[in-house]
């Protein structure tokens, strides 16, 4: 598997976020703009963080296995982040 290179895009999923909404984002093509590899040695020590998504980290590996998948799903939509505030208040956490 490769390394992933700042600046490329690649798709990621949707992800919807109980009691912390606003990390909510639409799935689709993001860039990634940081790596972070936890020199535990192997390739699922990888994450990167895109524009789309900054504070969530995702798997390198995880995500490069659901690329063929994502990119059906997806097509050439850009992820977006889908903020959504009230499920902080209603979950409480």
């Amino acid at each position: 598997m490769r390394y992933p290179k700042l600046h490329e895009d690649v798709y990621v999923p949707t992800s919807w976020y109980i009691g912390h909404g606003r990390d909510d984002v639409c799935g689709g093509l993001a860039q990634i703009i940081k790596i972070k590899d936890d020199e535990k040695g192997g390739i699922n020590s990888i994450f990167v963080y895109t524009t789309e998504h900054p504070n969530a980290g995702y798997n390198w590996s995880s995500l490069m296995g659901q690329q063929e998948k994502l990119e059906k799903e997806f097509g050439t939509k850009r992820a977006y982040p889908d903020p959504d505030y009230g499920s902080e208040e209603v979950g409480g956490y």
